[in-house]
């Protein structure tokens, strides 16, 4: 199942888009085939020659997130748990290529000696009910003080006698969670849900006798509600706030799964930069749905699911009983309209008219609905690289986005012609007058440019 691989631990010293280059020729030089990239994120699939009809192509997710101090934190994840441990030191090798930010530039809690970071599987999981103590530690005059690691790496060392026996008495207690290269796996999830209708309770992390149909725990919970803007709260500590309530949307890692008439499916919390771990526990509904496909989920925190990821380190995920799933589109989920101005304003010349419509503001990017005509007897053409919104002395320009697609104008018009759709923009303050400037041609690339259509929005 989908999990997470690895990551680097320093800030590189690169822009998202640079790093993701960088990860495009490395992929293509280990023989993946790029699916899509967005602007933080890159998807490639693994195809063996000799792969099966109808068997899953293992694939990889590389992650570059911003930095307020700027350069990205890159992450790796994905189901191509086998590709990725057989090529470990090309991982490290590519990796170690990457420049880094220097110790002043970036917090002192990312510069750390070391390149690629992997879960330390020889952690045991913290203590439970069912083993409330545990051993006194051992003195350090016995214990001898290994050698210093000689060199990074993804793999890990196997487990000491005391910690394998703790973590094999955890995987006793979730039997599906097995050969460690699951991360909290969807047949791992499923298998909890079936032991919620068993012993009356919820996911792992739930406290206190549970009931009602699909183990949702009697909780009143804490009157709090999650949406995006508190998520990490959640997060954070999600057996803390069991019985809340969450409002969020996000992004499927992979089709739902489901055990009888329950179904359950993995998500990203935070779509816009693959986070906040969530599994959402549904009906049969929710088979409708597919990989990457965009829901917006209401339901009520159960609290925390661990498992393990492709090198055998402790993971979890929010875990949530959902009582409404629905599919919403890309825009809404990484790109939210914040506010709306109608404008309904016309501007033209030389027989070339533009009938701005409205104008969207999002978190990412500026929306501008139009349409256009042209009713003279040569051609016109929109210059949208050249077209910009013009606010508080600076320009912001034409920029389509990786991750959602709007129907766009088409840009050259016949005689007679007319057109209509979005021109998106990057960020633009919602609360501050601005100009919308539209370059255009007319009559060939050769014939003098006319003025730009320029229309004031006021919000």
């Amino acid at each position: 199942m989908y999990g997470e691989l690895g990551a680097i631990k320093d800030i590189i010293d690169l822009s998202p888009e640079h790093a993701l280059d960088e990860a495009e020729a490395f992929l293509a030089s280990l023989g993946y085939s790029i699916l899509r990239r967005t602007s933080t994120t890159l998807t490639a699939e693994r195809r063996a020659s000799d792969q099966s009809a109808g068997h899953a192509v293992p694939n990889l997710t590389v992650v570059a997130t911003p930095q307020p101090q700027g350069g990205v934190h890159i992450k790796i994840r994905g189901s191509d748990f086998e590709g990725v441990q057989a090529r470990q030191s090309d991982w490290i090798g590519w990796s170690e290529g990457l420049p880094r930010k220097s110790a002043g530039e970036a917090n002192a809690s990312d510069v750390e000696q070391g390149g690629v970071e992997t879960p330390d599987v020889n952690l045991p999981p913290p203590p439970t009910v069912e083993s409330p103590t545990l051993p006194p530690p051992a003195s350090t005059a016995d214990v001898p003080v290994p050698p210093p690691p000689q060199h990074r790496s993804w793999e890990t060392a196997a487990p000491a006698p005391q910690q394998a026996a703790s973590q094999e008495g955890w995987r006793q207690r979730h039997p599906l969670l097995t050969g460690g290269l699951a991360i909290i796996g969807l047949l791992f999830v499923l298998g909890v849900v079936t032991s919620a209708f068993e012993n009356g309770g919820g996911g792992s992390g739930n406290a206190g006798d549970g009931g009602g149909a699909g183990g949702i725990v009697e909780d009143e919970g804490s009157g709090e509600t999650f949406t995006r803007k508190n998520y990490g709260v959640l997060v954070a500590n999600p057996n803390e706030h069991v019985g809340a309530k969450v409002d969020v949307t996000g992004q499927l890692l992979d089709n739902p799964e489901s055990q009888g008439n329950e179904v359950a499916f993995q998500m990203w919390a935070d779509p816009v930069k693959i986070d906040w771990n969530t599994i959402v526990r549904t009906d049969r509904s929710a088979l409708k749905f597919g990989t990457d496909d965009y829901v917006h989920v209401n339901g009520t925190v159960l609290g925390e699911m661990e498992g393990e990821n492709a090198m055998g380190g402790m993971v979890s995920a929010v875990e949530v009983e959902a009582d409404e799933v629905e599919r919403v589109d890309a825009m809404a989920a990484v790109d939210p309209t914040q506010k709306t101005v109608e404008v309904g304003q016309t501007r033209g010349a030389e027989g070339f008219s533009v009938t701005l419509k409205k104008v969207e503001f999002g978190p990412k990017h500026t929306r501008v609905y139009l349409t256009a005509r042209n009713d003279s007897v040569k051609a016109a053409k929109f210059d949208f690289y050249a077209s910009k919104i013009i606010q508080s002395g600076n320009r912001v320009g034409q920029n389509d986005p990786f991750d959602y697609h709007l129907p766009k104008p088409k840009p050259g018009l016949q005689p007679g012609e007319e057109t209509e759709g979005a021109v998106i923009f990057g960020h633009a303050d919602p609360s501050q007058p601005l100009q919308v400037s539209f370059a255009w041609e007319h009559g060939g690339f050769m014939a003098p440019r006319p003025e730009p259509l320029v229309f004031a929005v006021t919000p």
